[in-house]
């Protein structure tokens, strides 16, 4: 019996032309998905937050809200 391995792509979050890496998005292969801001970003004077529902911490995030939750067509 074969099984199917889930599939999980990272990606890096980078802002501006100069590419500042803000954070890493792990998408998860089902529905939940997970964010870690990267630590200069949080440091930076410039920081501000991509989602809401995410904390000003480091450390992998699990949230619930509006930043992961289901998208829906219109």
């Amino acid at each position: 019996m074969a099984t199917q391995q889930a599939q999980r792509q990272d990606l890096d979050i980078h802002l501006g032309t100069d590419g500042k890496l803000i954070g890493r998005l792990y998408l998860g292969s089902g529905k939940r998905s997970a964010f870690r801001y990267d630590e200069r970003w949080l440091q930076d004077p410039r920081f501000f937050t991509v989602s809401p529902d995410l904390q000003l911490i480091p450390g992998v995030q699990y949230p619930q809200g509006v930043f992961f939750g289901r998208w829906k067509r219109a």
